[in-house]
């Protein structure tokens, strides 16, 4: 379904592109690309990193049991671990899927500027709303990732800040005594 879902979206690409100024046809370009290239590090970082630690983590509940007085196995049938798998995926693609939306947000706020200062607040609500869906319960995870996800936010918005004082800057001319 992933492979069909990108293979539709190259051949919308392809179909529109002739009806693209060359700047949109840059533009959307750059995000099929980062999209593909976001996906695949996703089932990278899952088929290399992930499932070999939750295969580690499971299975070092029975090494920990054989020293105590009851035995527990962990004896899950092939469907638990199927879905565990696919559930495990889905959660991996979106979460990195979550940087090429990050990647779109940047390049608004390269444009909008003045209106992402002014709706500062509700962002920082977003930021709390998504540090609360992507943490564990516990309140010290919680805020760590909002503070994390904050300080990324006023960094980029003081970047495209500096950037656009030193456009306007350049073309301005030197004044000497």
């Amino acid at each position: 379904v992933q492979l069909t879902l990108l293979y539709i979206l190259h051949h919308l690409f392809v179909f529109f592109s002739p009806a693209m100024y060359y700047r949109e046809y840059l533009y959307f370009n750059l995000i099929l690309r980062i999209i593909l290239l976001v996906w695949c590090f996703s089932i990278v970082m899952l088929t290399q990193i992930l499932i070999p630690l939750t295969w580690k983590f499971f299975l070092s509940f029975q090494y920990l049991t054989n020293t105590k007085s009851v035995n527990l196995h962990f004896e899950a049938k092939l469907n638990e671990y199927l879905i565990f798998y696919v559930s495990l995926y889905y959660l991996c693609v979106f979460y990195c899927q979550i940087f090429t939306v990050f990647f779109l947000f940047l390049n608004y706020i390269n444009a909008n500027i003045q209106i992402i200062r002014k709706f500062r607040k509700l962002y920082y609500f977003f930021f709390l709303i998504f540090a609360t869906l992507v943490s564990p319960p516990d309140i010290f995870s919680q805020f760590l990732i909002s503070v994390i996800v904050i300080f990324f936010y006023e960094i980029f918005i003081f970047t495209f800040l500096l950037k656009d004082v030193t456009h306007s800057l350049i073309g301005q001319p030197i004044k000497t005594n």
